[in-house]
């Protein structure tokens, strides 16, 4: 198995290479009101609204007040297309798949040992949290054609 793997917070992390869909700088990214402060916003990747998930505050992590330099992985999982803010991609890992140790998140698939470090491997379905559900919705109804921002958001 391939992962990708990134810093975050002084902590070492990894998703399944297949389940980045890129790598960018960071982008200016449009709040929305009434989001909890894990979810940042929306940017727009090639055309895609695509919810902004801060993975430090999804995770428990100590938040940061810029993130101007972080860079962007572009994260598809089984529901749609997300973008994660990290501090830094560091390279992708080959690994066997084995995981040694569970992790104290419930969106992480385990721990495993490249080299010295430790790595929390993540699961890229597991990410979104319930609020982003909207955003994700709103995705699909783009697909379709159906969107309508009065429906999907304003209730």
């Amino acid at each position: 198995m391939s992962l990708v793997e990134f810093r975050l917070a002084e902590r070492a992390f990894a998703v399944e290479v297949a389940s980045v869909r890129e790598v960018s700088r960071m982008v200016t990214i449009a709040p929305l009101v009434g989001l909890p402060p894990a979810v940042l916003g929306v940017i727009n990747v090639h055309g895609i609204t695509t919810p902004v998930l801060d993975l430090r505050a999804r995770l428990g992590l100590p938040l940061v007040a810029d993130i101007r330099e972080a860079a962007l992985l572009i994260v598809r999982s089984e529901r749609r297309l997300m973008a994660v803010p990290v501090d830094a991609v560091t390279g992708v890992i080959r690994h066997d798949g084995a995981f040694g140790a569970s992790a104290a998140w419930d969106c992480a698939r385990g721990v495993i040992y490249s080299g010295e470090r430790l790595i929390t491997v993540l699961d890229a379905d597991a990410l979104p949290i319930p609020a982003m559900e909207p955003l994700l919705a709103a995705q699909q109804n783009l697909a379709s054609g159906s969107f309508s921002l009065r429906q999907s958001f304003v209730s």
